[in-house]
This record gives C-alpha cells, sequence and structure tokens, in this order.
C-alpha cells in the first residue's frame, strides 16, 4: 500500500498538517494569552475611571408622624397616638437629556472607551398631591414631625464629576450624600416646610464618569429621555428601544418617551411608598439606555481569523500539490512543511503587529510579508517565477478572502460555507478529466530515477579502484 506513490504524497502531507496544526495551536493560546491581558487591563481602566452608571431621576422622600386614635376598651381609655410614615412621590413630569463624551484610557499596549455623561434635568410635582399626603385623618390632630428631601440614586456616586445643582424655582438647594431613600448611593437635598409646601418645579444638573453602559430610571409619571453622544457605534439592547434613533458616523442621538402605562418603574415605585422595598426601584429592569462598546473587538478578531487557521493552510498546501501536478516538478515533504509554515507564522505576525497598528493595517502587513516570502521560496522549487507568481495570487486572494468574512458580522458563517464549497466544486471541475492513474506513474518516474541513481553512485569503483 505504502509503495503507491499518491497514497505516500498524502500520508507525508498528513504528517506536515499535522505538524503545522501544533504551530497553529501554539499561535491560538497565545491569542487567548493576549486576549486575558487585554481584559485584565480594560477591567482596571473601569474601575479606575468609572464602571457601568446607573441614574435615576428625581424622587420626594416624605417621612411624617400621622395621628391615630385608639379606640377606647374596658381596660383602657381611648387615646392618641402617632406612626411613622414614609412617602415617595415622583414628578408628574420629566424631561432629561444626557449627553456622552468618549475618550480613550490606556495602560500600556491596551485602550478601552469611557465616557463622561452630563446629566439635564427638568421636572415638576403635583402640589395636590403633597397635600395629600400631609392631609390628617382627624382635623383636630395635625400631621407632625414632617422631613422632605429631593433624592437622586447613582450607582457609582464615587465616580460623579464636581458637585451636583438642585435648583427649585432658580434657587440653589445644598446637596448632600446619600440618596436617603433607602441605604444606596447618590445625593439628596434636604427641604424644609416652607420649600416643600411651595414645591413645583425643579432642575436638576450634575457629571459624572463610567464605561461599557449609561442606564436611566425614568421615575416620573411622564417622561422623556434623551442620550446623544459621539459615540458612533452604540447598543440599545437593555430596557424599552427607543423611539426615535439616529446614528451615523460623528455619534448618536436617541429619544424615549414613557406614561404610567410603560414605565416599570412606576410598579417598583408603588411598592416604595411605605418606605420599604424601594431597592426594588434601582434596578437595571427598569432602567434603559445605551452600550458603549467596541462592535469589533481586537483580540476577537484575532481568534475568528485562527479559527480558519487549519483551513487556511489546508487550501494552501492542495494549491500547492495543483501546482505540483501541473509543472509535473515534484515538491519535498520538507519544502510543504516550510510552504504551510510560511503561512502559519501569518497568525502569530499579524497578532504582535494588531496590537500596535489596529487589525486591518497588521493584516494587510502579515499577509504582504508572508506571501512574498512564499512566492521567492516557491519560484526555486517550482523552478518557475511565472508558477510561483500564480501561486502566491491564489494565497493573496485567499487571505482577502477571509479578510471580508472576519468583518462580516451576520453573514460570516454563510461566506465561509460558500467559499468551501465553491471551492471543492472548483477542484473537482478542473479534476473531472485528470487521469490519476497516469498521474501515479508520473510520480513514480522521479522516484525510479532516483533510485537508479544511489545504485550507480553506490557501484562506482572509488578512486583507489576499490569496489
Amino acid at each position: 500500500m505504502f509503495k503507491n506513490p499518491l497514497i505516500r504524497r498524502a500520508l507525508s502531507l498528513i504528517v506536515v498538517w499535522i505538524a503545522l496544526a501544533f504551530v497553529l495551536a501554539m499561535t491560538q493560546s497565545q491569542t487567548y494569552q493576549r486576549s486575558a491581558y487585554a481584559n485584565e487591563a480594560t477591567r482596571n481602566i473601569y474601575q479606575a475611571w468609572g464602571e457601568k452608571q446607573l441614574i435615576s431621576g428625581v424622587m420626594l422622600k416624605i417621612s411624617y408622624d400621622s395621628p391615630r386614635w385608639i379606640e377606647p376598651t374596658d381596660e383602657s381609655p381611648g387615646r392618641l397616638t402617632h406612626t411613622k410614615k414614609v412617602a415617595v412621590l415622583v414628578p408628574t413630569e420629566s424631561d432629561t437629556s444626557i449627553e456622552l463624551s468618549t475618550s480613550r484610557r490606556s495602560i500600556g499596549l491596551f485602550s478601552a472607551p469611557v465616557y463622561e455623561a452630563s446629566v439635564d434635568s427638568n421636572l415638576s410635582f403635583d402640589p395636590a398631591a403633597i397635600t395629600r399626603v400631609l392631609k390628617s385623618p382627624y382635623d383636630n390632630y395635625p400631621i407632625q414631625h414632617v422631613e422632605a428631601s429631593l433624592s437622586v440614586y447613582v450607582k457609582n456616586a464615587m465616580q460623579i464629576v464636581g458637585s451636583p445643582s438642585l435648583q427649585m424655582e432658580s434657587q440653589d438647594l445644598p446637596v448632600l450624600a446619600n440618596s436617603d431613600i433607602t441605604s444606596v448611593s447618590g445625593f439628596h437635598v434636604p427641604l424644609d416646610a416652607a420649600q416643600l409646601a411651595s414645591l413645583n418645579t425643579v432642575a436638576l444638573r450634575f457629571n459624572a464618569r463610567g464605561s461599557e453602559s449609561i442606564q436611566y430610571i425614568p421615575v416620573a409619571n411622564r417622561a422623556t429621555l434623551s442620550i446623544s453622544g459621539d459615540w458612533p457605534h452604540p447598543s440599545f439592547l437593555a430596557g424599552l428601544s427607543p423611539g426615535f434613533r439616529d446614528v451615523q458616523d460623528s455619534g448618536f442621538d436617541a429619544k424615549w418617551q414613557f406614561t404610567d402605562i410603560n414605565n416599570p418603574a412606576i410598579t417598583s415605585i408603588g411598592r416604595c411608598l411605605d418606605g420599604r422595598l424601594c431597592e426594588k426601584v434601582f434596578s437595571r429592569d427598569n432602567a434603559v439606555g445605551v452600550d458603549i462598546n467596541e462592535p469589533v473587538n481586537l483580540y476577537r478578531l484575532n481568534g475568528r481569523a485562527s479559527d480558519y487557521a487549519n483551513l487556511f493552510v489546508i487550501l494552501v498546501l492542495a494549491s500547492i500539490v495543483a501546482f505540483e501536478v501541473i509543472g509535473g516538478r515534484p515538491v519535498h515533504t520538507i519544502q510543504y512543511f516550510l510552504a504551510g509554515a510560511s503561512v502559519s507564522i501569518f497568525f502569530l505576525l499579524q497578532l504582535a503587529l494588531s496590537e500596535h497598528f489596529g487589525f486591518f493595517w497588521a493584516y494587510v502587513v502579515a499577509a504582504t510579508a508572508c506571501v512574498s516570502v512564499l512566492t521567492i521560496f516557491m519560484s526555486g522549487v517550482l523552478g518557475s517565477t511565472r508558477a510561483a507568481i500564480k501561486l502566491g495570487a491564489v494565497v493573496g486572494g485567499v487571505y482577502g478572502v477571509l479578510l471580508q468574512i472576519l468583518y462580516m458580522e451576520d453573514f460570516a458563517f454563510l461566506s465561509a460555507a460558500l467559499v468551501m464549497f465553491f471551492g471543492l466544486a472548483f477542484v473537482m471541475v478542473k479534476t473531472r478529466k485528470l487521469d490519476w492513474y497516469q498521474l501515479e506513474q508520473s510520480l513514480e518516474v522521479p522516484l525510479k530515477k532516483k533510485l537508479m541513481a544511489r545504485k550507480q553512485t553506490e557501484n562506482q569503483p572509488s578512486e583507489d579502484g576499490t569496489n
């Protein structure tokens, strides 16, 4: 069986492919390792600058002592007591705009996008709702010990830039730490009795840093939200999709509108009226927002490229076999290995260059270098510069197709499958009339010549006349 030249050639190519597979496995391992380094650096950047932000609108908290009459019994007379109560009211209308200014922060070779958000919110409360809360159930016994505050939840309050500004009727109010609703982060503004009685319109402005995403909880009966920024690749995956969006290379603009019907935060507010279960309000399930992520990750692209590496090597080896058959000049197993190695080293070279020059230019430079080396090498192997240039063009074309596949998000798998199908179809059509038996004989001739030459060399007498 092993005397058949085609079988021997097939076995030798399998050995070459296995050896190259080890090289590719090492390259793929290096890709995963560098990706882990990049992820760690990204996490450090996010922790230093600011992580995902979750912001709520302004809520009004009122705590008071409500009178309660205890009816007399046989054992005790009737008496008046007071019960501590807490009410949480939301604005009747809210108009909020958030503008994002993005930049990049780096640690060594690795960088990640971050943002600074400018929050501007105008809202109005219903004085009648406040009056209803403070109305005593007994005409002769008023509400006592009324305390009120306007509270804003900010998940990462440590990333607030400067001091927030909260104005009531164009009057600046002092801002204190913590949201004052529950034990959650943020800030609040205490209100005295006169301010609570005249509460109507409120204006809120502050800046906060963050990364990855920004989400907003629209705590209002009727709310409008506008988020804009200079990031060209936003994603609106969390919560309700915006009713309007405009995404361009210069940035994006998105708008939402909420009512009592489509605002999930209102349901949670209902459970927060007695001051308990308010943590449920500050959940990402009640929020909408924008994700600020890179659409094409450098190491994800390198990983996807290495996924096609084995197929790529097989295509190149098959191309060399085709040129060997057409040219009639045998190619040694070592030469197959060196040609395949020049292709395999591409993925490592491309990974190293991409960390400095970006994926596209690293791919172009690495592909050009590897195709050039392969063409020069094969010109000597095939004994024809023209044939080597044709082979280089074929390999360069495969590099180009792979680059297009890597940049395709939705059609990458389909494109790869079609390339494989049409490649196989092309080989089948071109070899449908090939006489494989004659090919066996043509491959046997060089081997027989080598054996005869070796025997003649062994039988030649040495210079001293001995055999």
